[in-house]
């Protein structure tokens, strides 16, 4: 009943979205582009003339072109290619496939003994230190006492690239600059939280998940001041830049403010696969059950027993995660998900997967292999779109009822959810646009959806070469969709 109501309500929404009221039906014809392109002309020019935009907005109802400029020009998109990868994966996936992660053993033996124990990942994206602790107690109530030997970490399902062409190296060791792998865990990162405490003592320092695979040595200290300085430092420099690895030590220091908000610190893990392993049995040991050998990273048995599995939430409802939040790893495993699923023989790459998004962009939604697609979450410099080709998956998808009901829900919508929330908050805009952002140094963009009285528009605004602060140029994207709401000079006599 759960799952019916979720397909009901993205139906609804998808209804919403594409049916218009009869007086609104190609409406668009009425507006007057030289007076809209005149209006966005001046709102670019009044906050910086010379930088480089690309401009695409489309009817939904005729396919009039309502304004564009630079509209063939390559842009590198940042997050905004995701909605490539969204509509692939739903085309390929399908809104109901979903992920297992297997629990084996090679041999059971007597009174509650198992020879060695094996966890084979299925590149699931949305696997949770949770998930772990409930599946050692599934192991527990089985009756499971004793693992005569090790805990084998199986992740062959994926190769061992962890990471696309063309992500920065200095931002590998970012929570999100994670690596993808074939076993992920709590989105290959952890989480430090610091609390402060009564003024001059020591923060509160929490490290999530609790495991003893990394040491935490807190050197924060509550102050007076608002303004919190807090940074980490890892001190194996062999590792710096490719997230923490086993026993590595993690530092924090500076202030924090003592009536600030809890500050937190999301630092990549560079063998996810390894501490999910080792969190795993920390789980088994907390339920008493002994453990003679070690975590160790093999294959699992073609011929192995299940004992038990975890199966994640239908893709329709973790894209919501993946795309409103914009999670990188939840992107890049989809990728190598579609490649691994095409040729079961050979582990999934970055390579093929994107290679199969390009077939569907160019069989499916026409577009040719013009684009420039080096990974799938807009984490690479490489990637080159242009303001075209995104309007014109976004016009394939809202013709597509097989992608655009689950396609529609993943999306930010203005002013309520996801990087959308702070922005168009104003009644204007606010509840009217469902889009995705793209933002990194020096670029920001938004690609989607738009409905007003003058009908349904698909949108793609990119901007490249960004000096300073990205703000004013967000505000002018918005400024720039608020146009279509104004009043043009329509002959509204002439409306059906």
């Amino acid at each position: 009943m759960h799952r019916l109501i979720k397909v009901l309500l993205s139906f609804a929404i998808f209804l919403e979205l594409s049916c218009s009221s009869t007086n609104a039906i190609k409406r668009s014809a009425f507006i007057n582009p030289s007076k809209l392109a005149s209006e966005v002309e001046k709102t670019i020019h009044s906050v910086d003339k010379s930088i480089n935009i690309g401009i695409l907005i489309t009817s939904l109802e005729n396919e009039e072109i309502i304004f564009e400029k630079n509209a063939d020009r390559h842009f590198t998109p940042a997050s905004t290619i995701k909605l490539f990868t969204l509509a692939a994966a739903l085309f390929r996936l399908g809104p109901f496939f979903r992920f297992e992660t297997k629990i084996f053993t090679d041999a059971i033996l007597d009174n509650g003994r198992i020879k060695n124990l094996y966890i084979k990942g299925s590149g699931d994206p949305s696997l949770k230190d949770s998930d772990l602790i409930d599946l050692a107690s599934e192991l527990k109530q089985m009756g499971i006492v004793e693992i005569d030997g090790n805990i084998f970490v199986d992740n062959t399902i994926f190769d061992d690239n962890p990471w696309p062409e063309g992500v920065m190296w200095d931002d590998r060791s970012e929570g999100f600059g994670a690596p993808t792998t074939g076993l992920n865990l709590n989105r290959n990162r952890i989480l430090i939280k610091t609390i402060p405490q009564k003024l001059g003592a020591n923060a509160l320092a929490i490290l999530y998940p609790k495991t003893d695979f990394f040491k935490l040595k807190n050197k924060v200290k509550t102050v007076a001041s608002s303004k919190n300085t807090i940074s980490w430092s890892n001190k194996n420099d062999a590792t710096l830049n490719q997230g923490l690895s086993i026993h590595d030590s993690v530092e924090i220091n500076g202030e924090i403010g003592a009536n600030a908000k809890h500050h937190y610190i999301k630092v990549a893990v560079k063998d996810p696969s390894l501490l999910a392993g080792h969190y795993l049995k920390e789980q088994l040991i907390k339920e008493k059950i002994n453990i003679k050998g070690e975590v160790i990273k093999k294959a699992a048995p073609k011929n192995g027993k299940i004992l038990t599995s975890h199966i994640s939430r239908p893709l329709s409802e973790a894209l919501i995660d993946f795309m409103k939040i914009s999670e990188n790893i939840g992107i890049e495993s989809l990728i190598k998900t579609m490649a691994a699923l095409e040729d079961k023989d050979t582990p999934g790459s970055f390579f093929k997967g994107l290679e199969l998004v390009k077939k569907f962009l160019k069989d499916e939604v026409g577009i040719e292999e013009k684009s420039v697609m080096s990974d799938a979450a807009g984490l690479s410099r490489y990637n080159l779109v242009t303001p075209r080709q995104m309007v014109k998956l976004l016009k394939y998808v809202d013709k597509n009822f097989m992608l655009a009901p689950e396609f529609m829900t993943a999306l930010s919508i203005g002013g309520e959810d996801g990087f959308l929330k702070s922005r168009m908050k104003n009644d204007i805009l606010r509840r009217k646009v469902r889009a995705k952002t793209g933002s990194m140094t020096g670029i920001s963009s938004t690609a989607g959806f738009l409905y007003s009285e003058s009908g349904r528009f698909a949108f793609a605004i990119m901007i490249n070469g960004i000096v300073g602060s990205s703000s004013k140029y967000i505000k002018m994207q918005d400024d720039i969709l608020t146009s279509i709401f104004k009043k043009q000079d329509v002959e509204l006599a002439k409306t059906p």
